[in-house]
């Protein structure tokens, strides 16, 4: 069997997706929060995916339940970290001299 980038990239994605059922709460929890059926399939529905990863039309779907980590570090990349430590700068550090006006 011949590994490349993507076969290395799939086995990660879905270690993170079997990951995230089981912080979730397991199988079970996840066909409850999705609303499927426990009856009808639902948990073994949710239980597959831990061998093939989540399908992507359901985190799109669900962002809140499967996008959240990603959401998260958009959200750390967009914010403003230019601004001072609280109690303002040291007079001779490289950031006062760097945001000091001209």
């Amino acid at each position: 069997m011949v590994f490349n980038e993507r076969t290395m990239s799939k086995h990660s994605d879905i270690a993170a997706d079997r990951q995230l059922i089981d912080e979730l709460g397991g199988p079970a929890k996840v066909a409850e929060l999705l609303g499927y059926d426990k009856t009808a399939g639902g948990v073994q529905r949710v239980q597959n995916w831990k061998k093939r990863g989540i399908p992507a039309d359901v985190k799109i779907a669900h962002p809140e339940l499967f996008l959240t980590k990603l959401m998260e570090t958009k959200r750390m990349a967009a914010s403003d970290d230019v601004q001072p430590p609280v109690g303002g700068l040291k007079k001779h550090s490289k950031l006062a001299r760097a945001s000091a006006v001209q």
